[in-house]
């Protein structure tokens, strides 16, 4: 449902009355609000010491943002820097890491207009794009995000994995070794979309928070560790799930696969998301076979696809200056851009208001976006939203013609559908 202006008008007003106000958070006076926040939406279970500390972990390394109501934080919004891959071109982003709202502040719009105003300040230093992973669709389009690609999410017995050799010994990994097993993925081979976060506080947080999480891995001659996995175990037989595979090479990335093939003398699922350019059907016997055997069951063997995260751009000029795309020749339009963001920043937010206004974009190995207008091009209008997802290659031009907030002559979406090949973008890290 889109959220109108009537709408915005009226949560300002209900949380000027409440007397918002919003800070950046302070861990030694905040920690025990954001454990009860944690705790109220169900995030983290009663009394244990084990996910409170991942929490401590992580909102320290964290860049979080805290609204107040009454003079009691009521909603804390959390976000950490990165980059991500667009081709071959390493970008700046900021990800917005969690969006918690108390019991007492809901449907206030507090949510919204926190993490407005952590993108504010995002883009004030010089953040170009902003990822999340979103709890539903449609929450955070108001802000500007647009649905990334489909992911697949595979779940199978593990001694049905096609790849030949035995494993080394693995080294065990905890808690202990965060800080390798972060630098390890911030090394990994990396695809278009892919994201690192930087903060080590990430991984260090993550691998604190389930009294079940379990780490294998590899060290070179000289003590780096070269390749590892991270993942979740339940029971005897599980099903396990795999929360991240980190690799530098694709002789790394089978070893790894062969470490879960071990798993299957006992274990009998495992769950994974899909290494983006890597077909697991091609790895796994009688897929459909096991699939049907399977269906309904605990350890039901399965494909999920789903779009769970979603992207906006927060500075075209910039962005498109740092682009580059390769086409046999450039190809020019001119772009009306409106931007929902917006109603929702104000004076207190900073200097920036959203990405709205008249470009000339141009794309191609040297691509740009300069303010104005060319009577001789082309012309397309789309919403912040629909423009960076066409921008990532997370959607076709035509999809986005019919399904999102953009219009454009026939011409010219075939034209971009048939000579901007970019390849689906898979960012390779949980929000």
């Amino acid at each position: 449902m889109e959220h109108t202006m009537d709408d915005a008008t009226e949560d300002a007003r209900e949380l000027n009355e409440a007397r918002m106000h919003v800070r950046r958070i302070d861990a030694s006076h905040d920690m025990d609000v954001a454990q009860r926040i944690w705790r109220e939406i169900g995030w983290n279970e009663p009394d244990d010491t084990r996910q409170e500390q991942s929490l401590a972990t992580f909102l320290g390394g964290a860049d979080a943002w805290v609204a107040e109501l009454r003079g009691q934080p009521e909603c804390i919004v959390a976000t950490m820097p990165g980059t991500f891959m667009h081709l071959s071109q390493e970008i700046r982003m900021r990800a917005v890491m969690a969006v918690t709202t108390s019991h007492v502040a809901r449907r206030l719009g507090l949510a919204t207009r926190l993490t407005a105003h952590a993108l504010s300040h995002s883009a004030g230093d010089g953040e170009l794009a902003s990822f999340l992973g979103m709890f539903d669709q449609g929450f955070y389009n108001r802000l500007g995000y647009g649905s990334g690609a489909y992911e697949r999410r595979i779940s199978f017995d593990p001694a049905t994995l096609v790849v030949e050799g035995r494993p080394r010994i693995p080294h065990r990994l905890s808690s202990q070794q965060a800080v390798q097993m972060h630098q390890n993925r911030l090394r990994r081979t990396r695809g278009h979309g892919a994201c690192n976060i930087v903060p080590e506080a990430v991984t260090s947080g993550w691998t604190k928070f389930s009294k079940d999480g379990f780490g294998l891995g590899y060290y070179d001659d000289g003590g780096r560790l070269t390749h590892h996995l991270w993942g979740v175990a339940r029971g005897e037989n599980g099903p396990y799930r795999i929360d991240w595979l980190a690799y530098e090479t694709t002789g790394q990335l089978l070893e790894l696969l062969r470490l879960i093939k071990n798993l299957g003398d006992q274990v009998h699922s495992v769950s994974l998301h899909e290494p983006a350019w890597l077909h697991m059907q091609d790895l796994l016997d009688q897929p459909f076979r096991n699939s049907s055997l399977t269906e309904g069951g605990r350890m039901e063997y399965r494909w999920d696809s789903f779009a769970g995260w979603q992207l906006r751009i927060l500075d075209i000029e910039k962005i498109m200056a740092v682009t580059s795309i390769p086409v046999k020749e450039t190809i020019s339009f001119n772009l009306r851009l409106t931007d929902p963001i917006a109603r929702y920043v104000g004076e207190d937010d900073g200097s920036w208001s959203g990405t709205a206004g008249d470009y000339i974009i141009t794309l191609g190995e040297e691509s740009h976006a300069r303010v104005g207008y060319d009577e001789s091009l082309p012309s397309m209008q789309a919403s912040v939203n629909a423009f960076s997802r066409l921008w990532f290659g997370a959607a076709s031009p035509c999809s986005l013609s019919v399904a999102d907030e953009m219009e454009a002559p026939v011409d010219l979406l075939e034209k971009l559908t048939r000579e901007v090949r970019i390849p689906k973008p898979s960012l390779d890290w949980l929000f």
